[in-house]
């Protein structure tokens, strides 16, 4: 009786989803994604070291992606789904994440500066130690999300719903917080006038 020949691994799929990004493909990365994480339900799609700058990702499924410490300028991540991905640590300047997913991102220690987050899905992230230079965050969902000690001067804050949100010792003063929703879960500053407090 012979034996079954040896099935070597999978090979990573990592540099090739890495060149489909750089070259802006986002339908075939989406479904070469998708193929690696149904194969691989523990692939984390490690995108540390990859210069994106000027590319548009707009639809990108980047679910559970790592960009910590990357350096990120002028990308479009409009409407793309970044769940439970890690910007640890990382530089964003001008970066679109216009009515994107964004739940449970990470975004620790990251410096970002004239970001678009309007109308995203913030809610359990957390912005601990992240530095905000000319942000965008009108109508954006940070329920639950992690605030503590950022400073949103000057930050557009418009009805955002900060429900359940951590503020411990965030600065709000000066920024546009007219019709921010927050309620009894919310941590931090005391509601302001401006402020419409919900159950």
């Amino acid at each position: 009786m012979t034996e079954p020949p040896e099935q070597s691994p999978p090979a990573d799929p990592t540099e090739h989803l890495r060149q489909l990004l750089t070259a802006g493909d986002v339908r075939a990365f989406n479904a070469a994604h998708k193929r690696a994480r149904k194969g691989d339900s523990q692939f984390r799609l490690d995108l540390k070291s990859l210069n994106l700058s000027g590319t548009d990702l707009r639809r990108a499924n980047l679910e559970n992606a790592n960009f910590a410490g990357a350096e990120l300028a002028k990308v479009n991540f409009g409407r793309a789904n970044l769940k439970r991905s890690s910007f640890a640590g990382a530089k964003l300047t001008k970066v679109n994440f216009a009515e994107a997913e964004l739940k449970g991102v990470n975004f620790t220690g990251a410096t970002l500066t004239r970001i678009n987050f309007v109308g995203a899905d913030l809610s359990w992230t957390d912005f601990t130690k992240v530095k905000f230079s000319g942000a965008h965050l009108s109508w954006v969902n940070l329920k639950g999300a992690m605030l503590a000690g950022v400073d949103f001067t000057g930050i557009d804050m418009i009805g955002a719903d900060l429900s359940a949100a951590d503020l411990t010792g965030a600065k709000v003063t000066g920024a546009d917080l007219t019709g921010a929703r927050r309620n009894k879960l919310t941590k931090g500053p005391s509601a302001e006038p401006l402020w419409v407090i919900t159950k």
